[in-house]
């Protein structure tokens, strides 16, 4: 048998894979659990590179505008350009999130605390309502007669379940807490991390590019260059324009609900911006929500902010979202259920979030790679 025959080779690769195949699928949990492992230890540096994503496109057109023009900053040490730049950027980025918070927070507060304070009277407008709008003679009304709520053990019951959950939030305050300091800890890394990339990015392209060049050839060089490229498309265009996206929604939102006197308007929108983050499920989450808030105090605007809905969800499916986050994030529907399922599954809502370009960015590699050898075949014929 010759070993270095090609056929001999293929076949003990195929037989190799499929052993590998064998002992994936029979060590399903080890390799998940490896793979959890493996991810809590490099999140504070993945996180990390987010953020420094995140500043990096304020931060260029920042430097550009004020060292590389004609304005009296260029005359500074070029040392201190990034720097400057970064601190720039850093202050304008706090304040927009610190005059969000500062507009948003006390009426979504002050909101909140209505709402629950309203819950108890509402159920008894809904028991009331349902007396007075559903007819005993109707099929409907037969059937809720014959329920037989005792809505005094419906209120007392959601009393309890609340006093519950925040008796078991008490008792669970030292994970809480040990949850937070481990949140502090990846943050503050993550962030030292992310400073560090900014303010040497050209320094870590230069090192990366020696590593490739002494261990590749030019022509992988030249495709990893490629996909780099294609991936810094593809994630900056889905994470903008997911943000910008997400704004908007959550101002039309705004207006809507207002201009038509539904409660909780702050409340309601702030939800779905949010939540438009989330490919997919981020919209049926918003809407739930926003229903449930609003029956509280209108079970029939409830069921009319749910065409109010729709029909703004049209308006960001075919208008916003097509020209905001734009034509790079083309992946079909059936793998975008794919990628968010297995993001999920693995990495929760970040897993989700993330997911979308990720296969975005195979499916794109992937379909180049079957242009080409179809091409090549239709050539060879």
């Amino acid at each position: 048998m010759d070993l270095k025959s090609k056929e001999i080779r293929r076949g003990l690769i195929y037989i190799g894979f499929a052993f590998l195949g064998i002992w994936v699928l029979m060590n399903q949990a080890l390799i998940l659990n490896m793979l959890s492992l493996l991810f809590n230890v490099i999140s504070p540096f993945i996180l990390g590179l987010a953020i420094a994503f995140v500043f990096n496109a304020p931060m260029v057109h920042i430097e550009k505008a004020l060292f590389q023009s004609k304005f009296f900053l260029k005359k500074l040490p070029k040392s201190s350009h990034r720097i400057l730049s970064y601190l720039i950027t850093l202050i304008l980025i706090t304040l927009v999130l610190g005059g969000f918070i500062l507009a948003v927070v006390p009426s979504l507060t002050k909101t909140l605390i209505d709402f629950i304070n309203a819950v108890p009277q509402a159920i008894s407008d809904l028991e009331t309502w349902i007396t007075q709008e559903v007819k005993l003679q109707t099929d409907v009304g037969l059937w809720l007669n014959s329920i037989n709520f005792d809505w005094e053990v419906v209120k007392a019951n959601i009393l309890l379940f609340a006093q519950n959950s925040v008796n078991e939030w008490l008792n669970s305050s030292l994970i809480l807490v040990s949850g937070i300091f481990n949140t502090f800890i990846t943050l503050t890394i993550a962030f030292v991390f992310s400073i560090y990339v900014l303010l040497s990015k050209e320094s870590l392209a230069h090192q990366i590019r020696l590593i490739l060049k002494a261990f590749m050839s030019p022509s992988k060089q030249a495709t990893i260059y490629k996909v780099a490229s294609q991936a810094q498309e593809i994630y900056s265009s889905f994470v903008y324009g997911q943000v910008v996206e997400a704004g908007i929604v959550g101002v039309i939102f705004f207006v809507v609900l207002t201009l038509l006197n539904y409660p909780y308007a702050i409340l309601i929108s702030t939800i779905i911006a949010f939540t438009a983050l989330i490919p997919m499920v981020g919209a049926m989450i918003g809407m739930a929500v926003g229903m449930i808030l609003i029956a509280t105090i209108d079970p029939i605007q409830a069921l009319w902010f749910f065409v109010v809905f729709q029909v703004l969800q049209q308006l960001e499916n075919n208008l916003i979202y097509p020209n905001v986050v734009g034509k790079k994030i083309g992946l079909p529907a059936i793998w975008v259920l794919v990628a968010i399922t297995i993001g999920g599954s693995l990495f929760g809502v970040l897993g989700i979030v993330l997911s979308i370009p990720t296969f975005t960015l195979f499916y794109v590699l992937f379909r180049e790679q079957v242009s080409i050898r179809v091409a090549q075949k239709e050539q060879t014929k």
